[in-house]
């Protein structure tokens, strides 16, 4: 038997052995992104879904009006395999965790190495096909591991270069509408609801932007109008801290007003966070005679 089988071998016993002891320093990486990855890849997965659906739907009705010999109705059926096997494709966040990282590479590896150490016995007892077979086998399962650790580095560099996370909060007036009106000249009060709808968020800051058709009476919170040179000049800036937003659970934020001019008018609001990217809405104001 050529000694390159013993080189193979004795090569994919040394690269299985390293490769094992770099998968839980990777892993102490990916665990800093794996609870940002999953929520975010979920959204993006759902929105994925919802479209590959579409598609798949729209591509149905084309099909059966196709004849079944046609080449249009074979090239739509590989654009629906296509478009399903998209669906199964598994999340991003999938390769940032426990099993992903460590449990399926590491149990490969070890595979590999077992059946490696094997073949290099088998090799001193001169049993070539059974050498060859654990060969082949241990290349497959140390080339799955690696796959999977490429999978896995390429998901962290993707976290590392993705934005801060955006949050979704529920922003509207009391009565949960997203308009609301007043009558002009008269003092009326506005409350104003900010809650995450996604997760619980630390070190919440929501900034309110009043426009100076609108004038702030009563507010128990910091406020200040905007000079110029400001994004906003003239409009007033309500500002609101809170050190925990649990989820679903609005922090009405109240303070009177005065309309001073009929019309409709924008309210901007801004919500931060910690760890996450800013959310921005507005709410209307009619202002009535």
């Amino acid at each position: 038997m050529s000694e390159a089988f013993l080189q193979i071998l004795l090569l994919l016993a040394y690269l299985a052995i390293g490769l094992i002891s770099v998968t839980f320093p990777i892993y102490a990486i990916c665990v800093t992104y794996f609870r940002r990855e999953f929520w975010e890849s979920l959204k993006e997965q759902k929105k994925r879904v919802e479209n590959l659906k579409e598609n798949i739907s729209r591509l149905m009705e084309e099909l059966s009006g196709e004849r079944k010999d046609s080449e249009r109705f074979k090239e739509i059926e590989r654009q629906i395999k296509g478009y399903k096997d998209e669906v199964k494709k598994a999340p991003r966040w999938a390769y940032l965790s426990a099993a992903g990282v460590v449990i399926i590479p590491v149990g490969a590896l070890i595979s590999s190495l077992i059946l490696t150490c094997i073949g290099i016995y088998c090799y001193y007892e001169g049993l070539e096909n059974v050498v060859g077979f654990l060969t082949g086998t241990s290349v497959v399962l140390c080339g799955g591991a690696i796959w999977s650790l490429c999978k896995t580095v390429s998901a962290v560099e993707y976290a590392v270069m993705r934005p801060a996370p955006s949050i979704e909060f529920g922003v509207c007036y009391e009565s949960r509408e997203k308009s609301q009106t007043i009558k002009v000249g008269q003092e009326s009060t506005l409350s104003i609801g900010v809650a995450p709808l996604e997760q619980n968020v630390e070190n919440v800051s929501v900034r309110i932007f009043v426009p100076p058709e609108i004038e702030i009476k009563k507010c128990r919170y910091q406020h200040v109008v905007q000079p110029e040179g400001f994004r906003l000049p003239g409009y007033t800036m309500i500002i609101f801290d809170k050190e925990f937003a649990v989820k679903n659970e609005y922090e009405g934020i109240e303070f009177s007003v005065l309309g001073k001019k009929p019309g409709i008018y924008e309210i901007l609001v801004e919500v931060n966070g910690k760890g996450i990217s800013q959310y921005g809405t507005n709410l209307l104001v009619n202002i009535v005679e």
